[in-house]
């Protein structure tokens, strides 16, 4: 059962932390693993080094690009007959 406790507190450089999961980083992959251990009942600690979380995931925006989705492939057959990327 996932802990209703939250620890926000940024610990000492000698301060000894324990935990089942350590976590490098806070892009969406980082997070999304702490909250799979987290529901599972692990004790989760993330480390980040930026001074905001989100990682790459933040720095674009948020969205995931897929390459050649099939949304891209229609609008490249429409715009661009013929052009290389098209299967």
């Amino acid at each position: 059962m996932m802990s209703d406790r939250v620890d926000n507190a940024a610990p000492q450089a000698d301060e000894i932390q324990s935990c089942d999961v350590l976590v490098v980083g806070s892009g969406g992959a980082a997070l999304s693993a702490a909250i799979a251990a987290a529901v599972a009942g692990l004790k989760v600690l993330i480390v980040e080094k930026a001074a905001t979380v989100g990682g790459t995931t933040a720095m674009s925006g948020g969205a995931v690009w897929v390459s050649a989705n099939h949304h891209a492939l229609v609008t490249v057959r429409a715009k661009r007959p013929g052009h290389a990327c098209i299967p």
